[in-house]
């Protein structure tokens, strides 16, 4: 579980991952990637080992992708629809105590088990909460 309630860069933040594995799959321009930067800084001044992939991590082999999960509590992976594939979530399971990530065609997957969320961006407030599925 993921829970991160700060003001960071005057923006409030209410953000709350219950699940394992944490999917949004919104539109380009809805916070997704502010977020999971905004979370990256959090996890680096609290000291929590992580992995944030995004679409530069493109340039990489699965070898190379895979070994950066391992002994990590939280992996993030940015527009995974570039990049992850079945072996690599499969070991990122298996590795964090929480997976979040963002991909349009999240069907292409399997997941044993995963929650939508929704990212709220409003004024100087961004929210994140669990959604109903599809």
């Amino acid at each position: 579980m993921v829970c991160f309630n700060k003001t960071f860069n005057g923006i409030d933040f209410d953000v709350s991952f219950e699940d394992k594995v944490n999917l949004f799959s919104g539109m380009s321009g809805e916070g997704k990637t502010f977020l999971f930067t905004v979370l990256e800084s959090y996890f680096i001044n609290n000291d929590i080992s992580y992995q944030y992939y995004n679409s530069s991590s493109l340039r990489f082999g699965i070898n190379e992708l895979i070994s950066g999960c391992t002994g990590r509590s939280v992996i993030i992976f940015d527009n995974a629809d570039l990049y992850l594939t079945q072996e690599l979530l499969d070991y990122a399971v298996s590795q964090a105590d929480t997976v979040i990530m963002s991909m349009k065609l999240y069907c292409k997957l399997r997941f044993d088990s995963f929650d939508f969320y929704a990212v709220k961006y409003s004024g100087n407030s961004l929210i994140v909460r669990k959604e109903d599925k599809l």
